[in-house]
């Protein structure tokens, strides 16, 4: 449980890191940024889940993702149909996260099991670094399927590569 709540920090950091450190535009960076935060919550609702699983309780889980979804899909879509701005859109999907977390991942879980996370035992850092090939792997796939939009992002305008990325996600 440690360890997954060490590589969900260190992932936003080093997210946030590329982003402000690509040539993005500040409507893409915050966007970025908000997402990367909307998926540290759902990654640290999937550590609960974990600890829900050794408990035989993935009914809990169950639930909570699908309040989580459905009610983020909903205010997504509510809000890019009436405001027209994705931060925003983003924003209240983090915030319906947050709330999820809060209002029924934590309370639920912490009747269940304790979920104090341990940082310092040698426990946690085996893992990670048992892990840690598989994290080289999972990074160099993602790379090989994210570099070639990388690579014409500078050659189209928005647009262009908006479908580019719509035709290509089917195929990764």
């Amino acid at each position: 449980y440690g360890a997954k709540i060490l590589t969900v920090i260190l992932t936003v950091l080093v997210a946030t890191i590329w982003v402000l450190v690509s040539p993005y535009d500040s409507i893409e960076r915050t966007s970025i940024i908000l997402y990367a935060l909307y998926i540290m919550v759902y990654s640290y609702s999937d550590a609960l889940y974990g600890e829900l699983q050794k408990k035989w309780r993935l009914d809990k889980a169950g639930i909570s993702m699908c309040i989580r979804n459905i009610a983020a899909l909903a205010a997504f879509c509510i809000l890019i149909g009436l405001t027209k701005n994705i931060r925003i859109a983003l924003i209240i999907m983090l915030v319906v996260s947050l709330a999820v977390l809060f209002g029924y991942d934590l309370p639920q879980t912490k009747q269940i099991v304790d979920i104090r996370p341990d940082f310092s035992g040698k426990r946690t850092w085996k893992l990670l670094k048992e892990c840690f090939p598989y994290a080289i792997y999972t990074f160099l796939h993602t790379l090989v399927l994210t570099a070639p939009k990388l690579a014409v992002r500078g050659y189209f305008d928005k647009d262009t590569l908006g479908i580019y990325s719509a035709v290509m996600a089917p195929v990764t």
